[in-house]
This record gives structure tokens, sequence and C-alpha cells, in this order.
């Protein structure tokens, strides 16, 4: 077996899909927090098809977030933002304002927090695990279709994606 570890902004191929990773470090020590924020340093993925965009950010922090979608535009401009940290206002106006996400989805929260309505303000839906149960998406012919009462673990991106208790896989 052969494992990749992506560098920052290494794109992988995946059929019809392209994976760009951001936030990546190749040594812990690499991590600029001041007071080593492992957890907030997560990686950042967007997956892309067509013309489709999905912001996948972990756990990501604020300051990491910014420095994203800062320094590589082409992670902007999503149709969908899993938002970070389970939504517990690690969003910054920001990444709002360049992600312009039309719908994002709240893993595992069942409250309104400032992170949500900074969405809302901007005209996305926001979607929560905890209200709807898992949540599907759909990629295809150009467009991210999400289905808030589909009520299986899977997520259809492509038969490789499946979501189980929150954790994408």
């Amino acid at each position: 077996d052969k494992f990749i570890v992506p560098e920052e902004s290494d794109k992988i191929r995946l059929g019809d899909y392209i994976l760009q990773f951001n936030n990546t470090f190749k040594d812990l020590d690499e991590i600029p927090s001041a007071n080593r924020d492992f957890n907030g340093t997560s990686t950042w993925i967007t997956l892309t098809k067509g013309n489709s965009k999905i912001a996948l950010t972990g756990d990501i922090n604020k300051e990491e977030g910014d420095k994203v979608v800062n320094n590589y535009p082409e992670t902007n401009d999503v149709d969908l933002y899993k938002i970070a940290h389970h939504s517990l206002n690690n969003t910054s106006e920001n990444m709002v304002e360049k992600l312009k996400p039309s719908k994002s989805v709240a893993m595992g929260m069942d409250k309104v927090t400032e992170t949500t309505k900074l969405l809302y303000k901007n005209g996305s839906d926001v979607y929560y695990t905890t209200e709807n149960g898992p949540i599907s998406l759909t990629v295809e012919n150009n467009k991210v279709t999400l289905d808030k009462d589909y009520k299986t673990v899977d997520i259809v991106l492509d038969k490789e994606w499946v979501q189980i208790h929150d954790e994408w896989y």
C-alpha cells in the first residue's frame, strides 16, 4: 500500500473529483499558533467536481481559516461549507465573505452560534445534523444537492465517501 502525504495546496484527482489540501504541516513544530492549538490547525480540504465546490474544514480555527481563504482564492466561492469545529465560532466574517456558501452544514450542534448567525446574515441556508439527522449530499451535473430528510448514514458524493456519526470518511 502507498500513502500520499499532501503538502500545502497539493491537489489530488480521484476520478471526476479534485481534492485540494490546505493548512497542512509536515511537522507539528511548524504550527504557528502560540498556544499550539493542534486541533485548530486542521487540514482544510476543498472538494471540486465540475463547477461545484465543497469546503471541508475540520476543526480549523479563525486564524488558520483566514490564512487559507486569503492565500488560496481557488478555495473561495463554494456551494457548501462544512462549518468548522461543530460551528463553535471558529469561522470569521472574512471566511464567510470569501467562501460565499449557499448552503452550510453544522455537525453535532443544536443551537445557533455567532458563526451560524453570520452565515444566515450572508444568505447561507444552515442545516444541523442534530435537527435533520445525517444529511445527504449529491454532486451531479455540476450542482450540489443537499437533502435534509435523508435518514441513513451515507452522504452521496461518490460511492467512496460516507458520513458515520458526524465524521467524514
